[in-house]
């Protein structure tokens, strides 16, 4: 891949890949907690190969010629740090397909599926992986790559040494913070439109306090990282510089303001109104949801195109 070429396709790739990272680690960890939500569970865990799947064509996409990704993975080179990439989005893609049919195999929509062929073939792959020991065991499989994956985004940009706005210890650390926002944000958002049953309170303000507390860890973290430019070597300076006026528009008003303001701001009067009358003030919440992944989606793009 040629870095120069570097735009919106990888945005998309990094965006979507971030969602299927946070959407995973959020179904398996959730899934061992008390009382946890099955519906919630079975949501995040069906999210996640989805969206790795897309991620995964806009990469392919972008590489103009898709088979290159498997000349990549048969002439696999120690070295370099795409080929590693690519394998570990492979095998993270296998684990997130089979944890989700293992989810699915305890579900009520596999309980009474319909008569289909896609449906019966998915069903006897389930109940052969059916097992509570062997779903921990991919889940736990699953959380390490699901973590390579998204500190691999951060990496990938660390390592080109050209490219100084890319060269910074806060790139990992934002762009998986990141991750972790998006899924959830995702798996909220979903949650109106294909969970039929009324998502608990309780678990709708859990989700969004981390939501929100990662956020504010995040935006303080992109402020560091700023200032330390901004701060440091005269091509430091030129190229944040670049990123926060040439992509001025679009960092300040669209991952800024939409991106961390807003939804730090819905997600604090909320935090503040349900201590207050110890009801749930979760107001917009498609507001919210959707100001997050706005705001992931347009940072990604700016780091990536300004750099």
């Amino acid at each position: 891949m040629n870095s120069v070429e570097w735009g919106i396709l990888i945005a998309l790739d990094f965006f979507f890949g971030g969602i299927a990272i946070g959407s995973f680690l959020f179904s398996v960890i959730y899934k061992k907690m008390k009382n946890a939500d099955n519906n919630v569970v079975n949501l995040a865990a069906y999210i996640s190969p989805i969206c790795l799947i897309v991620a995964m064509f806009f990469l392919l996409i972008h590489l103009g010629k898709p088979l290159r990704i498997f000349w990549i993975l048969l002439n696999f080179n120690f070295t370099s740090i795409i080929a590693w990439g690519a394998l570990a989005q492979g095998v993270f893609l296998v684990v997130s397909i089979l944890y989700a049919l293992m989810v699915y195999s305890d579900s009520k929509e596999f309980e009474h599926r319909e008569s289909s062929k896609v449906l019966e073939i998915i069903g006897t792959i389930a109940i052969k992986l059916q097992g509570n020991k062997l779903k921990d065991k991919i889940g736990g499989v699953g959380i390490v790559f699901a973590v390579i994956v998204g500190l691999y985004q951060g990496i990938l940009l660390l390592s080109f040494n050209a490219r100084p706005l890319w060269n910074s210890e806060f790139i990992p650390i934002i762009q998986l913070s990141g991750a972790f926002t998006c899924g959830l944000s995702t798996i909220l958002l979903s949650s109106k439109f294909f969970i039929k049953e009324t998502i608990s309170d309780h678990l709708i303000n859990s989700i969004r306090n981390i939501i929100v507390a990662v956020l504010i860890f995040e935006f303080i973290t992109l402020i560091f990282w700023i200032l330390s430019y901004l701060s440091g070597n005269i091509e430091n300076q030129t190229a944040i510089l670049k990123l926060i006026y040439s992509k001025g528009i679009l960092f300040w008003i669209f991952a800024v303001i939409i991106g961390f303001c807003i939804p730090i701001y819905i997600g604090l009067r909320d935090i503040a109104n349900t201590k207050k009358e110890s009801v749930v003030e979760y107001t917009t919440p498609i507001l919210f949801n959707t100001s997050v992944l706005i705001g992931c989606l347009i940072l990604r793009y700016t780091t990536i195109a300004a750099g």
